[in-house]
Protein backbone atom coordinates (compact mmCIF):
# COMPACT_ATOMS: atom_id res chain seq x y z
CA UNK A 1 0.00 0.00 0.00
CA UNK A 2 2.62 2.25 0.51
CA UNK A 3 4.36 2.42 -3.08
CA UNK A 4 0.91 2.90 -4.62
CA UNK A 5 -0.17 6.32 -1.89
CA UNK A 6 3.04 8.01 -3.20
CA UNK A 7 1.78 7.81 -6.54
CA UNK A 8 -1.64 8.55 -5.45
CA UNK A 9 -0.39 11.28 -2.84
CA UNK A 10 1.15 13.05 -5.66
CA UNK A 11 -1.44 13.49 -7.84
CA UNK A 12 -3.70 13.77 -5.17
CA UNK A 13 -1.74 17.07 -3.58
CA UNK A 14 -2.03 19.06 -6.27
CA UNK A 15 -6.23 19.13 -5.61
CA UNK A 16 -5.17 19.97 -1.94
CA UNK A 17 -3.43 22.73 -2.40
CA UNK A 18 -5.71 24.18 -5.11
CA UNK A 19 -7.48 26.97 -2.81
CA UNK A 20 -9.88 27.22 -5.47
CA UNK A 21 -11.55 23.85 -4.64
CA UNK A 22 -13.80 24.20 -1.28
CA UNK A 23 -13.03 21.88 1.05
CA UNK A 24 -15.75 19.93 0.90
CA UNK A 25 -15.46 18.81 -2.94
CA UNK A 26 -11.73 18.08 -1.27
CA UNK A 27 -13.08 15.26 1.01
CA UNK A 28 -15.51 14.17 -1.92
CA UNK A 29 -12.86 13.56 -4.60
CA UNK A 30 -10.91 11.82 -2.14
CA UNK A 31 -13.94 9.43 -1.19
CA UNK A 32 -14.84 8.89 -5.01
CA UNK A 33 -10.95 8.22 -6.22
CA UNK A 34 -10.04 5.77 -3.41
CA UNK A 35 -10.41 2.06 -4.08
CA UNK A 36 -13.45 0.08 -2.52
CA UNK A 37 -12.08 -2.31 0.23
CA UNK A 38 -9.05 -0.92 0.82
CA UNK A 39 -7.42 0.53 4.04
CA UNK A 40 -7.16 3.99 2.78
CA UNK A 41 -10.62 3.49 1.76
CA UNK A 42 -12.10 2.23 5.23
CA UNK A 43 -9.59 5.01 6.54
CA UNK A 44 -11.73 7.93 4.36
CA UNK A 45 -15.23 6.29 5.11
CA UNK A 46 -14.99 6.41 9.19
CA UNK A 47 -14.85 10.12 9.45
CA UNK A 48 -18.71 11.63 8.91
CA UNK A 49 -17.86 13.99 5.38
CA UNK A 50 -16.96 17.62 7.23
CA UNK A 51 -15.14 20.48 6.14
CA UNK A 52 -13.89 19.77 9.35
CA UNK A 53 -12.61 16.51 9.24
CA UNK A 54 -10.65 16.74 5.91
CA UNK A 55 -7.19 17.73 7.45
CA UNK A 56 -7.93 14.97 9.84
CA UNK A 57 -8.10 12.35 7.55
CA UNK A 58 -5.05 13.84 5.53
CA UNK A 59 -3.14 13.53 8.73
CA UNK A 60 -4.67 10.07 9.15
CA UNK A 61 -3.79 9.33 5.72
CA UNK A 62 -0.33 10.76 5.71
CA UNK A 63 0.75 9.00 8.98
CA UNK A 64 -0.62 5.51 7.80
CA UNK A 65 0.55 5.32 4.24
CA UNK A 66 3.21 8.30 3.99
CA UNK A 67 5.45 8.09 6.57
CA UNK A 68 9.38 8.52 5.06
CA UNK A 69 11.13 5.33 7.24
CA UNK A 70 7.68 3.18 6.31
CA UNK A 71 8.65 4.14 2.16
CA UNK A 72 12.01 3.70 2.84
CA UNK A 73 11.91 0.28 3.90
CA UNK A 74 9.53 -0.76 2.05
CA UNK A 75 11.76 0.01 -1.28
CA UNK A 76 14.85 -1.59 0.41
CA UNK A 77 13.13 -4.49 0.45
CA UNK A 78 12.35 -4.49 -2.98
CA UNK A 79 16.32 -3.33 -4.02
CA UNK A 80 17.08 -6.57 -1.73
CA UNK A 81 14.45 -9.11 -3.23
CA UNK A 82 15.92 -8.28 -7.06
CA UNK A 83 19.66 -8.69 -5.61
CA UNK A 84 18.10 -12.29 -3.89
CA UNK A 85 16.37 -13.04 -7.00
CA UNK A 86 17.87 -15.50 -9.99
CA UNK A 87 18.87 -12.07 -11.76
CA UNK A 88 22.32 -11.23 -12.80
CA UNK A 89 22.01 -7.80 -10.93
CA UNK A 90 24.33 -6.92 -7.90
CA UNK A 91 23.95 -5.12 -5.10
CA UNK A 92 26.57 -2.85 -6.37
CA UNK A 93 25.23 -2.09 -9.97
CA UNK A 94 22.13 -0.99 -8.05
Amino acid sequence: MPRSWVAFGGQFCRIDEDESIRVEDKFQYLLSSSKSNTKARDIVESYPLSKENYSKVIEHLNFRFGRKDLLIVVYIRDLLSLVNSKTSIKLSDL
